[in-house]
């Protein structure tokens, strides 16, 4: 399903769906009275005040769906070219919610081209209802005014939704990666297991998880500096997306573990590419000597089919394949020799 963009999202807030109906009712309240005021009949301003409390209790009452968004603004619309027919020959008050039909528009479309459909019709509706009303010189002025500055607030208020749509979409980017290495982060390892989860229970497919974390990694931040260790993790990375498969999603869940998710994947496929894996980190020098990992694999279902089990297993197979501590305390963590650091600013993931 397509998300509705950021302005059609506000738009569905319960505040201003209140403010809305209450809005309207208060026109309908205010042009009733001009009407009445201007010598019109009781039933033109009965007209009005009935249809447009109805477009409130509908603001008010409807469930917010993406069909009665599109809707409001054509039932405004319609309101305002009665309300210009009934307060005729002076119906210059009524064309004042043209305006805020240029603000409101621009909320509940997703595109220019179907914004500038919903102006183009507001400006149909408004221009017929002068047109049959019979315009005075005051109404025509106010409709030559109310027009332009109608389409500017809405090209407007389009292009700034546009630029505030952009920026969401990148900060919902950014908090899913990792800053330092580029890539995945735990949040979007989670929501990517889940939905691979769900995708091979309805496909009845295997997949697997590698997770794995590096020995010794607490050596090379104590003996040569988190600068050292930082370059190793992004060494790191590189290495684990280069071994990975185009489909698989390679993350960091933090420190110096990473986590590998794997669709399509059974356990001898998984144990492939637990040994690719092996062999890029062992390209991963520490001035001459490869960087050593545990790693532990897990596939669905044979070995869970919930996403914390799933992780628990593979978790305790990689804590069974760890070497002891003073293995990786006498290993050669402090011979590393660190890389040009690579941050996630440089790097090209998505």
């Amino acid at each position: 399903m397509t998300p509705l963009p950021l302005s059609a999202t506000i738009a569905r807030q319960p505040i201003l769906r209140r403010w809305l109906a209450l809005h309207t009712a208060a026109c309908g309240v205010i042009l009733a009275a001009v009407a009445l005021v201007q010598g019109g009949s009781l039933t033109a301003a009965g007209v009005l005040l009935v249809l447009l409390l109805a477009t409130s209790v509908f603001a008010l009452v409807v469930p917010s769906t993406t069909f009665t968004l599109h809707v409001a603004p054509v039932i405004l619309g319609v309101d305002m070219a009665v309300a210009i027919v009934v307060l005729a020959p002076s119906g210059a008050p009524a064309m004042l919610a043209a305006v805020y039909l240029g603000v409101l528009i621009p909320f509940v479309t997703q595109s220019r081209a179907a914004t500038a459909a919903y102006l183009g019709l507001t400006t149909v509706m408004l221009l017929a209802a002068v047109a049959i009303g019979g315009a005075t010189t005051t109404t025509a002025i106010v409709a030559i005014t109310v027009l332009p500055v109608m389409w500017g607030l809405g090209g407007f208020v389009r292009v700034v939704w546009e630029q505030a749509g952009e920026q969401e979409r990148e900060l919902d980017r950014l908090s899913r990666l990792d800053p330092l290495t580029g890539l995945r982060n735990r949040r979007a390892l989670d929501e990517r297991l889940t939905y691979e989860l769900a995708r091979h229970t309805e496909t009845a497919r295997a997949m697997s998880v590698v997770v794995l974390d590096l020995n010794g990694f607490k050596a090379v931040n104590d003996d040569l500096g988190h600068q050292a260790g930082d370059d190793l993790l992004c060494a790191v990375a590189d290495a684990l997306e280069g071994a990975v498969r185009d489909q698989d999603t390679v993350g960091r869940q933090g420190g110096d573990e990473f986590c590998v998710i794997a669709p399509e994947t059974g356990p001898e496929e998984a144990r492939v590419l637990t040994g690719k894996i092996r062999a890029a980190l062992a390209a991963v020098e520490a001035d001459g000597a490869g960087i050593g990992a545990a790693l532990g694999a897990a596939t669905f279902p044979d070995d869970a089919t919930g996403a914390e089990a799933l992780i628990a297993v593979a978790d305790a197979r990689q804590r069974a394949d760890k070497p002891s501590p003073r293995a990786c305390d006498d290993g050669d963590a402090t011979r590393w020799r660190a890389a040009p650091r690579r941050t996630a600013r440089g790097r090209s993931r998505a």
